[in-house]
């Protein structure tokens, strides 16, 4: 045995063609066959001092010190094997079988294919066998070769050729056979064919190597960002036999950039090249063949009709290998391109068509994949990247939030973001996103390596005004009316076309194809479209004001009309899909209110009520307080006495929502004189307003009368039973549990004959929430589930998810943790779905107060933080209170004093301004266990001086009882219960 060669060293692959299928026909004719195999091969590789490196299966890795004689046992080999006495009964399969060139034998038993390369590789011994053995990129280029070539063929590299000069190919015919690119490796190369000169007859199909690059395109400088699932649908068209695939977007979207990205990515499946046809010069057929042909190097005959050249050209591509063509920009020539297009399909079977264009060409196999609006991640990542490369100082963790804004401004189009990137350089992204109000002319281009339509964004959106038709300039122009998105019954309602026009659904369908409106979908929704913001601001510019200015009128008195209808939809059983519906329409329904101030006061006020109706179950709390400022100026200066009386009331509602008592009740002063005339209905639901704010802050004995003043007043069962209600909560809070539960029955006989079942569910879990403080929790649970079966008959869907929140909480409170979780966790997706942020907060922290009782502290924290979050996005400042409060319970649980004393703290001071008396107390109780627990007696005696609150219910008592002793208190009786407030009381006082 010869010593493994080392330093440079001459390595051998070889491989048996067909092996998987002499196996599988006969596995022991197979193994005499191998055993042959073996054999010849090591007693050649003796004969010429090569070294057997490693086999794996019937392949054999060799090394020799030397290329010649590499080259040398790769000849010697082929005709041992040719000559090997080899079981007649091989060669009747395909793969082994007898072939002949006249009297000459060329192929004869096993067909092993073998491919030499030399070079430098990494040696060291293998640690289990202690063989020498090779790695590297010699070892990679070596297999390679080898796996280049064909049973019975053998292949050696330039380098392996060279090394072993002419004594090595005596006696044999040397075949150039070119550059390749071999799978893998990025450097190609030049194989050679050595042969015998007894078997130089043996012919080989071409060899298996990657085609070399044919294309005229060239690597961009910087990196793709984005587009991920538009690349992935390209891919995947192309994988599945489409032969043409239209990028279809709006300026600017960045086709161009996919379509190259795609061709030199895909450069290897494509034998005759991947070509780039720039068509935005084009004008007529006759362009786009002459475009073609020049790309392809054919020339086209003098005078020749549309109709030859076309013929032409598909039998030039025709003639090619499979190719993939692309055919940039072809919206402004589309209508004489589809026939010459689709004529290539026909004639060219193996060429595939990558098409941009801002619209699809509308032929039968047409697959369309659309660009629109990068995400926002894709977005923030290409700014940055284009702005770092410009020199600017951006870091997307610090400038996060403008960078997204900013984003946002520029609609999230690749263009336009790296148009902006430069001015980066200069301008924060704040400051950039604040100066784009000035106008898309902001957004320009200084570098002269680039087409005109990228030179700015005007220009390209100019490119697709230039397109359109008189009927779609009309209708995009009115569509500006439009805020955020608008659906085609909007449109319908609001675009006033010519009479000769096409039908409104006809020209947005066109607007949309061609790429002017986005499209946005949402399960179970309609399809709805928006304008892009850098179309909106050309628009603006060159359409008729007049013609905008009716549109905005028509905009104002349809979504007024219809916001009304849907906030009455939102009291029934429809209630779910209402307030989704509003949610989508916000900022229509801003635009009303913000832009109609002026024009039509009247319906600005009325948009303002919509959007309060709303915004009080979405959020956020800021933004409803805007809303209702705008509202009220709009309601005053047109005189509008009912509209300012409702906005009065709702201005108190949300201050008493944020615990600003006195403001509530200032608001509901000024409502109440308006309420004259046909707006005297309102005066008893002012009343029953300002009661429950004297309720909430602890005035029970000016509420009290309030209440009966609004119930003698009331004109019909439905606001009785609202007033009940109101008096039945009154009475609950002064732990009057018997009378709260004769009116809360009170108002469920009203509202039955009202026939408001809505109401009536809201009344009956009201009720069991009296029951439920009562600690009468069998009688909660009846009336929940009565309340439930009201709603799910009705489908509404947010007040079931209301009534499976405290019926949630109720299971919580009897130690019922998993069936506690399983109605909460139904409850949310209710409520979020229709976007009810207040009642999803609520939701949240009974599902923090399972966890905590359930011992999973660190779960039950995460959803009272969720709860915070969504409590603060609503403005409601009691419960915000709340979640202070019981996230300091769970701190205190947790042994964590400090953050427990500042919670708490933090819920004395919301709970103060709420007036909630009796949740202050409970809370307090726990500030004073927590303040002794941390050598503050002083402290305690004080907080537990709060916890003493007048007519205290059965829960608050049983958590005192249990708080006394650690707060340092006298040790108090109360009666047995078992609600979570207890059962973490008694936590606390275990010191667990």
């Amino acid at each position: 045995m010869h010593d493994a060669p080392t330093g440079t060293v001459a390595l051998v692959f070889t491989d048996v063609q067909g092996s998987t299928a002499l196996w599988e026909h006969g596995p022991a004719l197979m193994r005499e066959v191998l055993a042959m195999h073996d054999s010849v091969l090591r007693r050649t590789i003796d004969e010429l001092g090569g070294y057997e490196v490693k086999t794996e299966g019937d392949a054999f890795m060799i090394a020799f010190a030397r290329a010649a004689d590499a080259v040398r046992w790769c000849l010697a080999a082929q005709l041992a094997l040719l000559d090997a006495p080899w079981p007649e009964a091989i060669f009747e399969r395909p793969e082994a079988a007898i072939a002949k060139s006249g009297d000459h034998v060329l192929f004869r038993g096993l067909r092993v294919r073998m491919g030499a390369h030399v070079g430098e590789p990494d040696c060291r011994p293998d640690p289990v066998t202690g063989r020498m053995d090779y790695f590297g990129p010699v070892v990679n280029r070596a297999a390679r070769v080898s796996a280049a070539g064909h049973g019975g063929q053998v292949l050696v590299s330039r380098a392996a050729l060279s090394s072993a000069g002419a004594a090595a190919t005596f006696d044999s015919e040397v075949i150039d056979l070119g550059e390749h690119r071999l799978k893998g490796l990025i450097a190609s190369e030049h194989l050679f064919q050595v042969l015998p000169h007894r078997v130089v007859g043996r012919t080989f199909p071409p060899v298996r190597t990657l085609a070399a690059p044919r294309t005229n395109l060239s690597a961009t400088a910087s990196a793709m960002l984005g587009r991920s699932d538009e690349r992935k649908l390209v891919d995947e068209s192309f994988g599945r036999g489409a032969r043409l695939v239209t990028l279809v977007g709006p300026g600017g979207a960045g086709k161009t950039r996919l379509a190259r990205e795609h061709a030199l990515a895909h450069l290897d499946e494509y034998g005759g090249g991947a070509w780039f046809c720039d068509l935005s010069q084009a004008h007529s057929r006759e362009d786009v063949q002459s475009a073609v042909a020049g790309v392809l190097g054919v020339s086209l005959p003098a005078g020749a009709s549309p109709e030859s050249a076309s013929a032409v050209l598909g039998r030039a591509i025709a003639a090619r290998d499979r190719l993939l063509f692309v055919l940039d920009n072809l919206e402004q020539v589309l209508d004489a391109a589809a026939p010459t297009l689709s004529a290539w399909l026909g004639l060219a079977p193996h060429a595939v068509f990558l098409v941009t264009s801002r619209q699809p060409l509308g032929l039968g196999d047409e697959v369309t994949v659309e660009l629109g609006a990068l995400d926002d991640d894709a977005a923030v990542k290409l700014l940055v990247d284009r702005a770092r490369k410009a020199g600017a100082d951006v870091d997307e963790t610090r400038d996060a939030a403008s960078l997204r804004d900013l984003a946002q401004k520029l609609d999230r189009l690749p263009l336009a973001l790296e148009l902006a990137a430069p001015r980066l350089r200069l301008l924060t992204a704040a400051q950039l996103a604040a100066r784009l109000a000035q106008g898309i002319d902001l957004l320009k281009r200084a570098a002269r390596d680039v087409p005109q339509r990228h030179a700015s964004l005007r220009a390209a959106i100019a490119a697709s005004w230039d397109l359109l038709d008189s009927a779609e300039r009309g209708a995009i122009a009115q569509a500006t009316a439009f805020r955020g998105s608008f659906t085609i019954e909007a449109a319908e309602a609001v675009l006033a076309l010519d009479d000769d026009a096409p039908p409104v659904l006809d020209v947005v369908q066109a607007l949309r194809d061609k790429s002017l409106l986005a499209t946005h979908r949402t399960p179970g929704a309609p399809p709805r479209f928006s304008l892009y913001e850098s179309v909106r601001a050309f628009v603006e510019d060159v359409a008729d004001p007049e013609e905008r200015r009716s549109a905005e009128d028509r905009h104002a008195k349809h979504y007024t009309a219809l916001g009304e209808r849907l906030v009455r939809e939102s009291e029934g059983p429809r209630a779910m899909h209402a307030f989704a519906e509003l949610g989508r329409e916000i900022d229509n329904l801003r635009a009303v209110l913000f832009c109609q101030h002026e024009e039509h006061p009247g319906l600005a006020a009325r948009a303002a009520l919509i959007l309060d109706h709303v915004l009080a179950v979405r959020g956020p709390g800021a933004l409803r307080q805007e809303v209702l400022d705008a509202g009220l100026a709009a309601s005053e200066s047109c005189r509008h006495g009912t509209a300012r009386a409702k906005i009065h009331v709702a201005r108190a509602r949300l201050a008493l929502l944020r615990g600003e008592t006195d403001r509530s009740l200032e608001e509901l002063a000024k409502a109440e004189p308006l309420c004259t005339g046909s707006s005297e209905a309102l005066l008893p639901r002012v009343w029953f307003e300002r009661a429950q704010t004297l309720r909430r802050r602890g005035n029970a004995a000016e509420a009290a009368p309030l209440f009966a003043k609004a119930l003698e007043a009331a004109r019909d069962d439905a606001t009785r039973a609202l007033v009940l209600d109101g008096k039945a909560a009154l009475a609950q809070d002064q732990s009057s549990l018997d009378a709260a539960e004769q009116d809360a029955r009170a108002a469920i006989d009203c509202a039955v004959r009202a026939g408001d079942r809505r109401l009536e569910a809201r009344v009956r879990q009201n009720l069991g929430a009296i029951r439920h403080d009562a600690g009468h929790l069998d009688g909660a649970d009846e009336a929940y589930r009565a309340a439930l079966e009201v709603v799910r008959s009705l489908g509404d869907q947010r007040l079931e998810g209301i009534v499976l929140a405290n019926l949630g909480n109720l299971l919580g409170d009897r130690g019922a943790l998993v069936e506690a979780r399983a109605m909460i966790d139904g409850a949310l997706p209710l409520l979020e779905a229709c976007g009810d942020v207040m009642l999803a907060g609520h939701a949240l922290q009974y599902r923090g107060l399972v966890e905590l009782r359930a011992g999973r502290a660190a779960v039950g924290r995460t959803a009272l933080d969720q709860a915070l979050e969504h409590h603060r996005a609503a403005g409601s400042r009691r419960f915000e209170g709340m979640d202070h409060g019981y996230l300091g319970v769970a701190s205190l649980c947790a042994g964590d004093i400090r953050a427990a004393r500042a919670s708490l703290a933090r819920a004395d001071v919301a709970l103060a301004e709420t007036g909630d008396a009796h949740m202050r107390a409970l809370f307090a109780a726990f500030a004073a266990a927590a303040a002794a627990r941390s050598g503050d007696p002083a402290a305690a005696q004080v907080a537990w001086a709060k916890s003493t609150a007048d007519n205290a219910p059965p829960w608050l008592a049983a958590v005192q009882a249990q708080l006394a002793p650690v707060a340092g208190a006298p040790p108090l009786h109360a009666p047995d219960d078992h609600s979570t407030n207890t059962f973490l009381a008694a936590a606390v006082a275990r010191g667990t």
